[in-house]
């Protein structure tokens, strides 16, 4: 929601009205596919395997060790 602005922008963008989001967020309602599909699409989330996460975190901590190593020996 923080990119849309507010419930309705988002609701807009997504082609739901705002009561429609809001019941969708309290667990009270369901949203179709295709109006998933823009919400993530929207958020930026990206779903991967588990395996892929895995190898993902290991690269991660690997580049931040070595740029810790790096800063150390930078004057």
């Amino acid at each position: 929601m923080a990119k849309c602005g507010s419930s309705k922008a988002l609701a807009i963008e997504i082609g739901k009205s705002p009561s429609e989001i809001t019941k969708f967020r309290a667990g009270e309602s369901g949203l179709k596919i295709e109006h998933l599909e823009k919400l993530i699409k929207i958020s930026g989330l990206i779903i991967a395997p588990a395996d892929k996460e895995a190898k993902l975190k290991t690269a991660l901590k690997i580049m931040s060790e070595l740029f810790i190593e790096e800063t150390k020996n930078t004057p």
